[in-house]
């Protein structure tokens, strides 16, 4: 008999988020390395699992960070992204 998958986790609770542009499902997980956060696009089907540290971390960013994001609202891989990204970032560590 195999095994559970190797993505296999426990929800623990469950909420979804929507406005007139989007909607995000959000799950607290029980996983085999401890609790995580999912954040899963309804629309686009893109998902990510965040432990603490990545939670924390998206703390840190600037809201400049944050709307360089949206400059490709279709996902990853759509556009300019990573250079925005790095551009803004490099902006910031030079203010």
């Amino acid at each position: 008999m195999p095994g559970p998958r190797a993505d296999a986790a426990q929800v623990l609770a469950e909420t979804t988020i929507v406005n007139e542009f989007t909607g995000v499902r959000v799950r607290k997980l029980l996983t085999r390395n401890g609790e995580r956060l999912e954040v899963e696009s309804m629309r686009l089907g893109y998902r990510i699992r965040l432990d603490a540290l990545g939670l924390e971390a998206l703390s840190w960013q600037a809201p400049e960070v944050i709307s360089g994001w949206l400059a490709t609202p279709f996902g990853p891989g759509t556009g300019n992204d990573r250079e925005l990204t790095a551009e803004l970032t490099a902006e910031e560590n030079s203010a």
